[in-house]
């Protein structure tokens, strides 16, 4: 099965396609929009570090990559946050 990735987020009759979201190249909303969806993995793509250059390569210049940080600390890490003072009154 050939898939493909929608490009932009739309609504197609009753139902709406988010960007990134993969579909069958063969479905009706791909046929009736083809516009709409590309072959490319880059709509949508999340990591958690930056790409390589042959990543980014392959991905496109046109790639709207997220990058997500960890939320939590590694072992004996430190973060610059100045210390919470409680609010009373």
């Amino acid at each position: 099965m050939k898939i493909v990735f929608a490009s932009k987020t739309f609504m197609y009759g009753p139902r709406r396609v988010d960007a990134g979201t993969h579909w069958p190249a063969d479905d009706p909303a791909v046929r009736d929009f083809p516009g709409h969806f590309t072959e490319s993995p880059a709509p949508g793509l999340q990591v958690s570090q930056p790409l390589t250059d042959e990543q980014q390569q392959e991905v496109g210049t046109g790639a709207n990559v997220r990058v997500y940080e960890a939320a939590t600390r590694e072992p004996g890490e430190k973060r610059n946050t100045p210390p919470r003072v409680e609010q009373r009154g």
